[in-house]
């Protein structure tokens, strides 16, 4: 005698797919909003919560425990230099703003040096903001084409950073109305310490 093998209630079965499509689409969109991880020993010590503060005037200090990350705000809007690391951006975005600054009011992103650890949020930062990007010429090269530089010092023994599409290497900033702010209390020229000597 054969058994009868009845397929399972339709409903039932259909709820179960949709179900199942539902868990699978939350997965993805986690994993695709997600910070990439920078995949060092030392990352989580450096990327430890730390309370955003005031440093003096309008320069605030927003990056995790380890690494800085700097805001300098004016009515005209904000500028931030250096992102941290790639999973420091929620912490970054956070701490601006406890201290009551929105991150869509940064206006310029500068980065003092392209490593991992200094410029490997600039890119979501750039895309949550919609600021641009400033930094030295060597720089913008490795921000907008190769993420490591061949002439660093530690090519490959670091991660490269996200690219991002377009960057400036004028020394003057590019948002001159920011430096106009009386509050801003900023130079009209922009200079950038801690570059590899490259010929």
């Amino acid at each position: 005698m054969h058994k009868l093998y009845h397929l399972p209630n339709p409903t039932r079965a259909l709820t179960l797919a949709c179900f199942l499509l539902i868990l699978a689409a939350l997965a993805w969109g986690q994993q695709q909003g997600a910070p990439q991880s920078s995949s060092c020993d030392n990352c989580p010590e450096w990327n430890k919560p730390q309370q955003p503060f005031r440093i003096y005037g309008n320069t605030y200090y927003v990056g995790p425990h380890g690494l800085s990350s700097i805001l300098i705000t004016s009515k005209a809007g904000h500028i931030l230099i250096d992102s941290a690391l790639p999973e420091s951006v929620p912490q970054v975005v956070a701490n601006i703003r406890a201290l009551g600054f929105r991150i869509e009011d940064v206006k310029l992103i500068v980065n003092s040096h392209v490593h991992f650890d200094h410029g490997g949020g600039i890119s979501e930062l750039q895309r949550l903001s919609g600021a641009k990007v400033a930094a030295s010429p060597w720089s913008v090269e490795v921000l907008t084409k190769s993420g490591v530089g061949k002439g660093d010092p530690q090519f490959g023994s670091i991660p490269p950073v996200a690219l991002i599409p377009k960057a400036t290497t004028r020394q003057a900033l590019p948002e001159p109305r920011l430096c106009r702010q009386p509050d801003a209390g900023l130079s009209r020229r922009l200079s950038l310490l801690g570059q590899p000597r490259i010929p």
